[in-house]
């Protein structure tokens, strides 16, 4: 018989020179040989493989602590407490009983009695004197009520090496669904069929728990959002703001946009009607009981002059109202007058840590998103409660339902995470990990696993399978808009090798929330119970998440989205990109400047909203990143603190490529990146830099027919052996618009001109802002900039600038101002100038600060005969002079 042993053991390997004595008697087990030669090493191996499979016997002894030396619990552990009595749970005062590890508690059964409920098999163990009685079909216990319908047959495999297995805490592989009969304050319930699951294991009933008493929300105003302007926007806060269009066309009422894009994909009006409605949803640790509530959905509300093809740039938004309770939104909408939106079109987070009461939603024109159970009515808390009896098929629960319904109930591995993650702390192991075995279909989860206050510890799967997200890939059975990982208050904790494809199941809001808020009250904390040893851990630090697959999800990783921040995070392998049209609303969001020292690696974002969301971050390197059809490659609508440096990658189709990336003095660097368009409503990226942004060695736009219009809105930004496929277009803002506002801008014309930088000629019309004075009086005051009519040839001045001739009674005058900068120069040549008897004037193409200074040169140093010109700061007149007859001679005027 073969004893499945779940506990810690110490295998001792004797010399062969040990004591004789201290082994079995013959047949009891089987000597492990001292193989030798080649290929000892895999027989040595299997020979402990085939002993702890059953094939070879095994004389094991059990650990025999006291009472007071129990370990924590875990499920299926079998200890010899050699000072207790039977008892459930167990109790000291005895002379000896097995312990066994059940239902969240150690059951003791004496050596004469009958034996606690074990583990089964086709043929079970036997306890001491009379312990345990089995049949191949089940197990029961003399003097029990336990009656265990079929045996758990998941296999177990040891902890090893610091690293948890949490399939012996409990997880299982399994999508298996059931209808659950409920009665109202009965725990025990009534399913279909019991299929795979086992006394011992966590399950979830869809709205089977209290009352809803998540407030309705609702919505206080849908406007358009487009080129013009934006409000303020949090979640996301992406704050798009002043963002013009070549030929485009602005409503009256808020920005809608019809512009001059692509015949393909160029919003063509402003006159859709579209209908929303919104509904909050709670979850565990934001308010008691809260996991899975949904609110009722609220009135809907209506804009009748949206774009027909909302985007990035031209999208609607939405205000709405939140209450504490609220972990998520569902969004809902409808096409056309009248209508009722039922059909789910995204479902967004609401940051932790935010006591705000209301939030925006911004449609850009990407549906996405699941929810299970899929009501626009308000809906009762999901029950989370574990299986303490199973009789055919009527199934005891650790809690009993507050609903009498009948709902789906499903696996849920997130206790058993959360118990292995504790663990794996409260056993010393600082850097231990919880291992999730490779699965072939899903680890359901419905509620949050939290790291709140745990250093040093992770979960890990067994990496990712070439074609598939993940071999260890979590579906989420949790509220829409809920929070899977939480990493808030946690240091140095490690989230790799493991996928979440979100086409089953419900949509998540954030995979990972590494935000930091709240330290104060579990109602603070987000969702997800603190570890009894968690400690006072302030600012999440060295988050790591390595070889992550994150699939249609509101936002995969937050950094920081409140008051917190995430320091000395390192990300690689991200990959936020799908096989959908729609993967989500956000990859990677940090809204604090107080986010430092981030270093990205490798990351995909393909079909998302935004790639890399950053309102406000610190700093930040990033290394070769792959995307295409994203809205927005990289945001930053208000500043990087202190710098931002991204290296290596390609975007294809982005609707913006960077959007504000960077100001405050600080500074942002791309290079060894290819841009190229074809994605967006009209075709067109946007460079929208600040006034320290660098880009080297890029190839911005691709040729016909996928033309990308590039722009620099404001100014700033150096460009070096920069490739542009099309002509660089620039629509200049002042700096007071910068920062956004509230109310549509009328965008500048933007001339095009010839060049202002090396190596880029005038012969392709592109137009470029002016340069930054550096020592200016004016902070950010623009200067002219340096004009070349041939590559690398750039000079201080105009050598052959535009001239006005002023016809005498003989002769001429040829006037011209060559430099027209900080420091300006006019010359006017006289060659055999007769005066007219009228005063003639020569108009300065650009105006001096004041009167400049005249100067006259004729031969050898004489000056313009009797002949005394006159300067304002716009004008050099030449005036009506008797004596000036065939003079010739130069007059320069030289000054600010």
């Amino acid at each position: 018989m073969a004893l499945i042993l779940r506990t810690v053991a110490t295998v001792l390997i004797l010399r062969a020179a040990a004591a004789a004595q201290n082994l079995p008697p013959p047949g009891a087990y089987q000597p492990i040989p001292n193989f030798t030669g080649v290929g000892a090493g895999l027989q040595f191996r299997e020979a402990i493989n085939d002993r702890f499979s059953g094939v070879q016997p095994i004389a094991p002894s059990i650990a025999s602590p006291a009472f007071a030396n129990l370990p924590p619990e875990r499920d299926g552990m079998l200890l010899f407490c050699k000072d207790c009595r039977s008892a459930t749970p167990c109790v000291s005062g005895g002379s000896g009983a097995f312990a066994y590890g059940q239902g969240g508690q150690w059951s003791c059964s004496s050596g004469g009695g009958a034996g606690p409920a074990g583990p089964t098999g086709p043929a079970g163990p036997t306890g001491p004197a009379g312990g345990f009685s089995t049949a191949g079909s089940g197990l029961t216990a003399s003097g029990s009520t336990i009656s265990v319908a079929s045996p758990i047959t998941t296999p177990i495999s040891a902890n090893v090496n610091g690293v948890l297995n949490a399939q012996t805490y409990g997880a299982i592989c399994s999508d298996t669904t059931e209808t659950a009969t409920t009665t109202a304050s009965n725990a025990v319930v009534t399913v279909g069929a019991i299929g795979d699951f086992k006394v011992g294991q966590y399950v979830k009933l869809d709205a089977a728990g209290a009352t809803n008493t998540v407030a309705t929300p609702a919505i206080s105003s849908v406007v358009n959002d487009g080129y013009g302007i934006a409000g303020t926007n949090q979640p996301p806060e992406l704050g798009i703001f002043a963002i013009p269009v070549f030929g485009s066309v602005e409503t009256a009422n808020g920005n809608c946009v019809v512009d001059a894009g692509t015949a393909a994909n160029h919003n063509t009006s402003c006159s859709t009607t579209y209908g929303y409605s919104v509904q909050n949803v709670g979850q565990t640790g934001i308010g008691a009981g809260l996991n899975g509530m949904r609110s009722a959905a609220s009135s809907t509300s209506y804009i009748t002059t949206g774009p027909a093809s909302p985007s990035i740039g031209n999208a609607v938004l939405v205000s709405y109202s939140v209450d504490a309770n609220t972990a998520g939104t569902i969004i809902r909408r409808c096409t056309g007058a009248s209508c009722t939106p039922s059909s789910i079109y995204a479902v967004i987070p609401n940051l932790q840590g935010v006591s705000a009461t209301s939030a925006q939603y911004r449609d850009n024109g990407k549906p996405y998103g699941i929810d299970e159970e899929a009501s626009a009515s308000a809906v009762a808390a999901d029950l989370n409660a574990q299986i303490t009896n199973v009789s055919g098929t009527s199934v005891t629960l650790s809690v009993a339902p507050s609903q009498s319904v009948s709902k789906t109930m499903r696996h849920d591995n997130s206790p058993a995470l959360q118990q292995a993650v504790n663990a794996s702390v409260l056993a010393g192991a600082i850097g231990s990990k919880v291992y999730l075995p490779t699965c072939a279909t899903h680890y359901d989860m419905s509620q949050a696993v939290s790291f709140w206050g745990l250093v040093g510890t992770g979960i890990t799967g067994p990496g990712t399978n070439p074609g598939s997200y993940s071999n260890a890939e979590i579906q989420w059975d949790g509220p829409p808009g809920g929070i899977v990982f939480n990493l808030n208050n946690a240091g140095a904790d490690t989230i790799e090798n493991i996928g979440l494809e979100g086409t089953t199941g419900s949509t998540p809001g954030i995979m990972i929330d590494g935000n930091g808020y709240g330290t104060s009250s579990p109602s603070t904390q987000g969702p997800g119970a603190p570890a009894s040893s968690a400690t006072t851990w302030t600012t999440p630090t060295k988050t790591n998440v390595r070889h992550v697959d994150c699939g249609i999800v509101g936002l995969c990783l937050d950094l920081s989205g409140s008051t917190g921040n995430d320091e000395n995070a390192v990300v690689d392998d991200l990959q936020c990109s799908t096989n959908y049209v729609s993967g989500g609303n956000i990859c990677v969001y940090s809204n604090s400047q107080e986010t430092y020292n981030e270093a990205f690696y490798n990351t995909g974002c393909s079909y998302r909203d935004y790639c890399f969301d950053f309102p406000r971050i610190g700093s930040f390197v990033m290394l070769n990143t792959n995307s295409e059809n994203a809205g927005i490659e990289f945001v930053g609508t208000n500043y990087i603190s202190n710098y931002g440096k991204v290296i290596g990658g390609q975007e294809e189709g982005a609707q913006f490529f960077q959007l504000g990336m960077e100001l405050n003095n600080s500074t942002m660097a791309f290079s060894d990146y290819r841009v190229a368009g074809g994605g967006g409503p009209w075709a067109a990226i946007i460079v929208n830099g600040g006034e320290g942004t660098t880009y080297q060695n890029m190839t911005i736009g691709d040729a016909a027919p996928s033309p990308v219009t590039s722009m620099n809105v404001v100014g700033g930004g150096s460009f070096i052996n920069v490739n542009f496929g099309q002509p660089l277009s620039f629509l200049g803002f002042g700096s007071s618009e910068y920062g956004g506002g509230t109310s549509p801008e009328t965008p500048n014309t933007g001339v095009a001109t010839s060049p202002y930088f090396i190596p880029i000629t005038s012969t392709n019309g592109s137009s470029i802002p002016n340069f930054t004075c550096i020592h200016c009086g004016v902070y950010a005051q623009t200067v002219p900039g340096v004009v070349s009519n041939e590559p690398n040839q750039s000079t201080v001045f105009n050598a052959a600038p535009s001239a006005t001739t002023i016809t005498g009674a003989a002769g001429t005058a040829v006037c011209s101002q060559s430099m027209q900068g900080t420091l300006k120069t006019a010359t006017c040549y006289l060659n055999a100038y007769d005066e007219t008897g009228t005063a003639q004037t020569f108009t300065f193409p650009t105006a001096f600060s004041t009167y400049p200074t005249l100067m006259e040169g004729g031969s050898g140093g004489n000056s313009c005969g009797t002949y005394n010109p006159s300067t304002t700061a716009s004008t050099l007149t030449l005036p009506a002079n008797a004596s000036m007859t065939a003079e010739t001679c130069t007059i320069t005027a030289i000054g600010q």
